[in-house]
């Protein structure tokens, strides 16, 4: 009986552990400013300066200004019911188009663009 308490206890532990999923980081994007949320970062959330610029080559040795910048606007596609997807498309004066879907998981957001 002095052996079975113990190892209930820990399974009762383990179970209860494994079945409480971590809270997935939110995120919100409104005017190129991306938001990322959770209380799992330092002051609960972080901003991000999103999409600032699509440069050009030689971006380290031309005029910022008047060459490296491409100018471009940014809209809101959808945003998923719980926060953790955006669906972002973007045009760039030049005529390319960009989707960006950005995915958050407990721990960590992805990037996808094409």
């Amino acid at each position: 009986m002095k052996l079975i308490l113990p190892i209930l206890s820990f399974v009762c532990t383990t179970a209860l552990g494994q079945a409480a999923e971590p809270a997935k980081l939110k995120l919100h994007w409104t005017k190129n400013m991306l938001t990322i949320s959770g209380r799992q970062l330092p002051g609960k959330e972080m901003k991000i300066h999103y999409l600032e610029a699509y440069c050009r080559d030689n971006s380290q040795t031309t005029d910022w200004g008047r060459h490296t910048v491409v100018g471009h606007k940014t809209r809101l596609i959808s945003r998923s019911y719980d926060g953790s997807q955006l669906h972002l498309h973007c045009d760039v004066n030049d005529g390319v188009t960009v989707e960006h879907v950005i995915t958050a998981s407990h721990d960590e957001v992805d990037f996808a663009l094409t």
